[in-house]
Parts: structure tokens; sequence; C-alpha cells
């Protein structure tokens, strides 16, 4: 048992603290939290006490729109300090220069605008952004201006 416990405390400890672990505790984790949590564990520079990263990827779905469907992606990446958010969508029957709002758990986190049925949102710390903290069951929403439901998904 005691050993259990030191095993789940410090990855518990250093994921809320923003220490990065290493691999192997990135993926125990992972496995901890469930197989359906979406979580892609990328070992990147090779381990060598290298920080590890963390990302997570879902598809985004909807109703059609004048009998075109539209889709997209959103994805969340966290590696050391940095973190990245971004949502591309395709497919979308509504004009050119259309302003669709993004939003995490129902807090509009940025906007998008569409050119030939098409936009993506990109938010980087590294160039100041705000990134939202992505975590699982969160809920991703694409909306019009009126605050329609266009596009969702969930991690």
């Amino acid at each position: 048992m005691k050993r259990v416990i030191w095993l789940v405390v410090p990855l518990m400890v250093a994921g809320f603290c923003g220490v990065s672990t290493s691999y192997a505790a990135k993926e125990k984790k992972a496995r901890h939290e469930g197989a359906d949590d979406q979580v892609q564990l990328a070992r990147r520079g090779g381990g060598g006490g290298k920080p590890g990263g963390v990302r997570r990827k879902i598809n985004l779905s909807g109703e059609a729109i004048g009998g075109v469907t539209p889709k997209g992606k959103a994805e969340f990446r966290a590696r050391g300090r940095q973190t990245k958010f971004k949502v591309e969508v395709e497919r979308f029957n509504l004009p050119n220069g259309t302003v669709l709002t993004v939003r995490v758990n129902g807090t509009p986190v940025g906007t998008l605008t569409l050119n030939m049925r098409t936009g993506e949102l990109e938010l980087n710390s590294n160039d100041g952004d705000t990134v939202p903290a992505i975590r699982r069951r969160d809920q991703v929403t694409v909306t019009d201006a009126r605050g329609a439901v266009l596009l969702s998904g969930h991690f």
C-alpha cells in the first residue's frame, strides 16, 4: 500500500505544480485516468531527462447547414511551460467572412473567420496568448453570432 501511495502522490503533486514529469510517469498517469482520455503522450527529445509532452485531440461534429455537414478538430498540447490550443473547421456552408466563436465549457476563448468554408484558431502561450487548460471531459463548441452551437466535441 505504501508503494502505491508513493507512486501516485508525486504524480499528482508534479501535475498541479506545473513540474514536468518523466515520460514513463506521464504514461502511468494516463493509464490511471483511463483509456477513453484520448491522451497521446509524445516522447520528445528522446528522454535523457528532457521534458515530455501531453497532446489531446478530438473531432468536432454538428448538424448540416444548407445540406452540407461541417466538421472540425481541436487539439491541445502542453510541453514544459508552453501550451497550444488549435481548432480547425471545414465544410461550413456559410459566407466568406463569417465570424465564429470558439468556446471551452461555454467560455469564449477566441474567434475564427471563415474563408472558402474553412477557418482556424490557434492560441500559443509563447506568443502571449491565453491558452485554456484543457482537461478530460471539457467541451469545445463553435458558435455563430447568435450563440447557436454549430460544432461540438468533448476531450
